[in-house]
């Protein structure tokens, strides 16, 4: 309605950063970045976090975890470290290392999405070319 303002993201596609803009209203917003991950060489194409409440071997509870993947054909697992919780990549999986040529059921052009099991222990995650990797 009147006097409402607009969302609207912007991508730049030579720094690979993304913008949120908010039209209209006179509103002034400012965006606060809680971390950076830091480790893909490509863009990131999809993020989920690991379900609370199963349990870790010897603990009560799984500790905090963000799954990422990439058009770099790989996945990272990530963790807060130290008392500032700098995120922190822990596990790499994926098409690491692979010839560009790839094999045949391959992850040539990289990842789409990625989730983990309903109890947080295995990841699941969709390639560009419909493959699907478990892991």
């Amino acid at each position: 309605g009147e006097g409402e303002g607009r969302l609207r993201v912007e991508e730049e596609e030579d720094d690979h950063e993304v913008r949120l803009v908010m039209e209209g209203a006179g509103c002034r917003y400012g965006i606060r970045l809680d971390a950076l991950l830091v480790g893909h060489e490509d863009w990131i194409t999809g993020l989920a976090w690991r379900p609370h409440g199963y349990p870790d071997v010897g603990k009560k509870r799984q500790s905090l975890a963000l799954l990422s993947c990439s058009m770099d054909r790989s996945l990272i697992i990530w963790r807060p470290e130290g008392a500032r919780g700098a995120w922190t990549p822990r596990v790499r999986l994926g098409d690491l290392g692979a010839d560009l040529g790839g094999a045949v059921g391959g992850n040539l052009l990289g990842f789409l999405g990625c989730v983990f099991s309903e109890t947080g222990d295995r990841v699941l995650a969709h390639g560009f070319g419909g493959s699907f990797h478990a892991y």
